[in-house]
């Protein structure tokens, strides 16, 4: 195994082995930089890579889970303005030259940096601060949020302060000054609403919409004079102050939806593209770049459970290695060309390709597909890259986002030529295969042709794949000088094992599970006595819920959760704890969601909410008839009484329930027995010859007692006694 940026290592030493982080490791694979996890004044160490191995070798060095993310895994959200203006302030303070790598490591270098930075370093921030927090960045992964406080350890992460009457903030310095108020959250929505109705642009200012707002809702009272409108406004408003820094701050309004107020949509589309990072055209090893792109490849596919219908076009990812031209990930399957895709892509790149390649059948060796990283930045197309989510690449893993201008495929060439490349490798071999030309007049439907499933068509991308990286020669490859001097193969594989030993340190290692977490959607939920409430009357249930008692506390009051799930399906959801996350599960009563996404559970739920409105009417009214009906009988009851009763005293009426109550049985016992069809017949034929009841009755008592012993007459009489007695 390779030693790349970001892996975590322990060191045995004798005692209990010391934990480093790599956070740097040069371009000619010869040096590794690392740092203590545990030593709160660490500074790093150099390491030959050559002692690496030997270390590891000889068994005293091994490779880590990385446990730090669980720490830092919030998302954007999930963290107050105060909590991100805290990291930001942070890094403002190192930024300039926290990533000056390798000269930041070193301590004669370092101090040079920051003199450079801070000539008057007293006078702007106390040494102690920047070391402080130079060493929490390489500590805990050389990524944004690693600035962010330590949650786990301090408690009470994004509780927001109790506003009361009492204004917050400072005070008027003037005695005639508008002080403001509070900016509580039904303020802060009156500004979003007010915010839409009147939005500043290049003719009306931030101050024109404040003033606008400020007369729609803080009006005392208005009146006319002489034709003209006056308005008197509240002792008690927001000021101007108040209404910009909400308007800057608020993460309802991102600078590039303040700009499209200001400029409109086309005007900012037009002039202010956003293009994050600065793509490099001189990559200078493997990780260093990543190019991403996806297509709708040229077959029909049919299903996985039914093959007798056709389900489309499959939608596939390659993500690509500009150094060596090697694949690093890829994924196929249904979803459109979204971020949900682009996602699977990513997560790929980051999987153990034996095992990925073992879940298809096809068995490789480590060799034959290497990579299992993410890189240093990723080049992409503005579709799914573009916006909040993709951002979530660089604060969690600190990865650059590169995007490209529309219109310009040109500059993601290296992609765009392996998609043509694959298509030609595999397109005439595959049954329902798409025609350059379509369906001609006569022709026979391709899409009926179409045989492959999702599976199969996936296995057949990653041998295309496996030819690609291990034997494709790349013609348009522009070797440097040491390349060639090298005599380097122009194959991926050779590229990236080459470049993996002379210009490796851009590669970064993240856990699987730490990646799909950071990925997956995020929403809130409540820990409930009935279960974890997920949405829409939906529970899900963890064992460590069951283990600690969380839903016996919760009879006392639900909690609120952090949950992540994955829209593909409703199997599962995470809840994101302290130490790391839970697997839940769904309830057994809710069995019926398994299997589906999220987007068919809230249809089957919309379904079941118009079937109940359907019959809503209908139930209404047989709830009347049933109460009108039961009304009627009781106000039936009450008027026989009346007439039939001689309106004893009150005494009387109770004095003699218990005789009454066995009165009505024994009355209740003959019309509630049981009579067979043959007896009722028998009964109609003693009738018709006229005997009577009571001669049958001794014929019967006569035939029973025949031959009967002693003892016997002396049970049946006890049995006729104890009859005829209340048994109440």
């Amino acid at each position: 195994m390779i030693f790349t940026k970001n892996q975590v290592i322990k060191i045995n030493d004798g005692n209990d082995g010391n934990l480093q982080r790599i956070l740097w490791v040069d371009v000619d694979y010869s040096l590794a930089i690392t740092i203590d996890l545990v030593d709160e004044k660490a500074w790093p160490e150099k390491f030959t890579i050559k002692t690496l191995e030997k270390l590891l070798e000889d068994e005293l060095l091994e490779f880590v889970q990385d446990t730090i993310f669980s720490e830092i895994y919030f998302s954007e959200e999930e963290l107050s303005k105060k909590e991100i203006e805290n990291r930001n302030n942070r890094w403002e303070l190192i930024k300039d030259f926290a990533s000056v790598e390798p000269e930041v490591y070193f301590k004669d270098s370092r101090s040079e940096l920051i003199k450079k930075r801070y000539p008057n370093l007293e006078k702007k921030a106390p040494l102690k601060y920047i070391n402080k927090y130079l060493r929490l960045y390489w500590q805990r992964g050389n990524i944004l949020n690693a600035l962010l406080p330590n949650y786990k350890s301090c408690g009470g992460r994004g509780k927001k302060k109790t506003l009361g009457d009492k204004k917050i903030g400072r005070p008027k310095k003037y005695t005639d000054e508008n002080e403001g108020i509070n900016i509580t959250p039904d303020i802060s929505q009156m500004f979003a609403r007010g915010i839409l109705k009147y939005k500043p642009s290049e003719k009306f200012m931030i101050i024109d919409s404040y003033k606008a707002i400020v007369e729609e809702n803080f009006t005392k009272r208005v009146w006319f004079e002489k034709g003209e409108k006056k308005i008197e406004l509240e002792e008690v408003r927001p000021t101007i102050r108040q209404f910009r820094y909400w308007y800057l701050t608020t993460p309802l309004l991102n600078s590039e939806k303040r700009n499209i107020f200001k400029k409109g949509r086309r005007k900012h589309l037009l002039q202010d593209r956003p293009l994050l990072g600065v793509s490099d055209q001189n990559i200078t090893g493997p990780g260093e770049q990543y190019q991403i792109d996806s297509t709708v490849a040229d077959v029909y596919l049919v299903s996985e459970k039914h093959p007798d219908l056709v389900i489309g076009r499959p939608t596939v990812y390659f993500v690509i290695d500009v150094f060596s031209r090697m694949v690093a990930g890829l994924y196929v399957g249904m979803e459109n060309a979204s971020w949900r895709g682009a996602t699977m892509a990513m997560v790929n790149t980051i999987t153990d390709k034996v095992k990925f390649c073992a879940e298809y059948g096809i068995p490789i060796t480590e060799d034959q597909w290497p990579v299992h990283h993410f890189p240093d930045s990723i080049f992409a197309d503005r579709g799914e890259f573009k916006g909040y989510k993709a951002e979530q690449l660089n604060r969690s893993f600190g990865i650059r986002i590169e995007i490209a201008p529309p219109y310009r495929a040109d500059l993601k060439g290296i992609i765009e030529q392996f998609f043509r490349v694959t298509n030609r490798r595999i397109k005439p071999f595959i049954p329902g295969s798409v025609t350059k030309e379509g369906l001609k007049r006569g022709e026979r439907d391709y899409r009926l042709d179409a045989t492959l499933t999702l599976k199969e068509f996936t296995k057949i991308i990653i041998r295309s794949v496996l030819l690609h990286n291990n034997s494709h020669w790349i013609n348009k490859y522009k070797p440097d000088a040491d390349i060639i001097a090298n005599d380097v193969q122009l194959i991926p594989k050779h590229l990236w094992s080459w470049g993996i030993r002379n210009r490796s340190g851009q590669l970064k290692y993240f856990s699987e599970d730490y990646v799909k977490l950071q990925l997956m959607e995020r929403k809130k939920g409540s820990i409930t006595k009935m279960g974890i409430h997920f949405e829409r009357d939906v529970y899900y249930n963890c064992e460590r819920a069951e283990k600690e008692g969380w839903y016996q506390d919760a009879a006392f009051g639900s909690k609120e959760v952090s949950l992540a799930y994955d829209p593909r399906s409703m199997n599962q959801i995470y809840l994101l704890t302290n130490d790391g996350f839970e697997v839940c599960y769904l309830l057994d009563h809710y069995k019926t969601y398994s299997d589906i996404s999220y987007e068919e559970f809230q249809v089957m739920k919309d379904i079941q909410e118009i079937n109940k409105r359907k019959g809503e009417k209908e139930r209404i009214e047989e709830n009347y008839n049933y109460e009108n009906a039961i009304l009627d009988e009781i106000n039936k009851s009450v008027k026989k009484s009346k007439e039939e009763t001689e309106n004893p005293n009150k005494t009387e009426k109770i004095k003699h329930i218990r005789e009454n109550r066995r009165d009505e049985k024994e009355e209740n016992r003959k019309n509630e027995a049981f009579i067979l069809e043959e007896v009722q017949d028998m009964k109609s034929t003693n009738n018709s010859k006229n005997i009577s009841k009571s001669e049958i009755e001794v014929k019967k008592v006569e035939d029973d007692n025949e031959g009967l012993s002693p003892e016997l007459d002396f049970l049946q009489q006890l049995q006729k006694e104890l009859f005829s007695k209340d048994a109440y």
